[in-house]
């Protein structure tokens, strides 16, 4: 990972000395509905991650919006939550993942990336990145993800929905008896570590077909079945995946998109002088670069000094 830190760049409107750091914003993703929904679309992903470094000033505050992932619902499901990381100078908003609902509109289908088309009646998919993203000055993200998975459109049993979309990869489409995968996310190391983000749910189904895998980071896989049939899996908080998407059953309330999560990293230095406020966890020194690693989990701020 690239090395940064001050640099003597004069000074900005708010603020003094210009400092460089890397962000990594993800949304929620998004919830799962009733009757062989297509599975949730990962929340939107947005990062510099191995660019020289976002230009961040002293004396300001960044502020910091993490979005919960939709709610699953006895009923039409609910987008992911946009998180954000603004302040003088950077601006940087991710928006919830798309959800399937089980009727012809479905107008929540869109988002960071696209929920999968439902089985039998409303087969079409969300679309990704919508809204679409202008990149930040040192950016790495172009889009902040992907379309979902097109419905099968077949009768009673072999429902099949399309998976949800994923900030790595579009989901897979549904096809008669078999319903589409999640795409999977993205993976990044500003934790020091590999992990992946922001995958998509898997398609529901009915009784006679096959539902749909979670794409990796964190989707949610889909469920088949008909009444009495176990609701899908949830998203994973933290990470912003799509849920999985629904059986052909009406009586529950379903699965639900996972948290989003914020991070911000600078030189231990920076961290130090500066005001953390309500991050879930702070790592200094990661992996022996002299830099810090700062994760939000829940609304908060970095105050630089």
């Amino acid at each position: 990972m690239a090395s940064f830190g001050y640099q003597v760049l004069g000074f900005g409107a708010g603020g003094g000395a210009s400092i460089t750091g890397q962000f990594l914003v993800v949304a929620g993703g998004g919830g799962g509905g009733q009757y062989m929904t297509g599975g949730g679309g990962g929340g939107g992903l947005r990062t510099n991650t191995g660019s020289a470094g976002a230009i961040l000033l002293s004396g300001v505050t960044y502020n910091v919006v993490v979005g919960a992932g939709g709610a699953g619902a006895q009923g039409n499901a609910n987008a992911g939550a946009d998180s954000s990381l603004i302040g003088t100078g950077l601006s940087v908003t991710s928006n919830g993942g798309g959800a399937c609902q089980n009727n012809q509109t479905n107008t929540v289908r869109h988002g960071g990336s696209g929920a999968g088309g439902q089985g039998s009646q409303n087969t079409n998919a969300g679309t990704g990145n919508t809204p679409a993203i202008t990149p930040v000055a040192s950016e790495t993200t172009t889009v902040q993800g992907n379309n979902g998975g097109q419905g099968a459109g077949v009768p009673y049993p072999s429902q099949a929905s399309g998976g949800g979309g994923g900030a790595g990869q579009a989901g897979t489409a549904g096809t008669s008896g078999t319903s589409g995968a999640g795409g999977n996310g993205s993976a990044n190391t500003i934790g020091g570590t590999s992990v992946q983000y922001a995958g998509g749910g898997g398609g529901g189904a009915g009784p006679g077909a096959t539902a749909g895998g979670g794409g990796n980071g964190g989707g949610g896989a889909g469920t088949a079945g008909g009444g009495g049939t176990p609701k899908a899996q949830d998203g994973t908080d933290g990470l912003g995946g799509g849920a999985g998407g629904s059986p052909d059953d009406g009586t529950y309330t379903n699965a639900s998109g996972g948290d989003g999560v914020v991070f911000l990293r600078v030189t231990d230095d920076v961290a130090t002088a500066g005001t953390i406020t309500n991050a879930a966890t702070t790592s200094t020194n990661v992996g022996g670069s002299g830099e810090t690693v700062i994760k939000w989990t829940s609304n908060g701020s970095f105050a630089v000094a």
